[in-house]
């Protein structure tokens, strides 16, 4: 995860479905990238006990547990990002995923093709914010400053005014950088929807979850709910 453009990015790969597991793996190696593959929570952490990864290919449903509450262990930490494979047509499990802090999900059945794209994605974003802040002391990025946090748009990192950063996933980042790029300016459920790196689902629903978890991550109960206010019949603001 250094910043040498020939670095091989690492990927983790934990499906039960031993044709499938396999399939990505292959599919993943011949695009260039250091893939281990297992079939189970148990053998993933065997994996992570002496490894790190950029990026974990996780099933929602493994034999052993719930992937996706494996996944935001391990993202809380090692700081990977996760994509999530859901069950075909569970609007619930994809949802789910998102609200856990996964970077996306993809739904089975899949073509190979849009996963390595999804996953060559997610590496973009990740491994830029990585460069980058690695490199802070050399040269001060654009920050945005509100409540006592500082959001640098290109390295897509919040820190507190002491330099400690705050974990937010892909979606979490987008809809604060709409919210605190605008202050005052009231935005409805879908103008946030259409922001952020959303696939599908409901607009409504997957906003309010992700406003939620900003508001417990940013703020003390007293005064989330006025820090990102809710304007009702309208949508969300953040205050100046």
């Amino acid at each position: 995860m250094g910043n040498d453009s020939d670095h091989r990015a690492r990927v983790l790969i934990v499906e039960d479905e031993v044709d499938l597991r396999e399939l990505i793996e292959n599919n993943l190696r011949a695009s260039n990238l250091d893939v281990e593959a297992v079939g189970s929570i148990a053998a993933a952490r065997r994996l992570l006990d002496s490894s790190a990864f950029d990026l974990m290919i996780v099933d929602m449903n493994l034999p052993d547990g719930n992937g996706v509450t494996f996944s935001q262990q391990l993202r809380a930490s090692s700081g990977s990002a996760v994509i999530v494979i859901t069950g075909a047509g569970d609007e619930t499990d994809r949802i789910l995923g998102l609200e856990l802090g996964a970077d996306d999900y993809i739904q089975k059945p899949f073509l190979q093709r849009e996963l390595l794209a999804r996953a060559r994605a997610v590496l973009r974003r990740y491994n830029h914010s990585q460069s980058v802040a690695k490199n802070d002391t050399a040269r001060e990025p654009r920050t945005i400053h509100f409540h006592g946090y500082a959001l640098n748009p290109a390295t897509r990192v919040v820190r507190t005014l002491t330099g400690e950063s705050v974990d937010l996933t892909t979606l979490e980042f987008d809809v604060l950088a709409k919210l605190v790029s605008n202050p005052n300016t009231v935005f409805s459920r879908e103008e946030i929807y259409r922001s952020a790196a959303f696939r599908t689902g409901d607009p409504g629903r997957l906003v309010d979850g992700l406003i939620s978890r900003l508001r417990k991550k940013l703020y003390d109960d007293a005064v989330a709910k006025e820090r990102i206010k809710t304007i009702h019949g309208r949508g969300y603001t953040l205050t100046a």
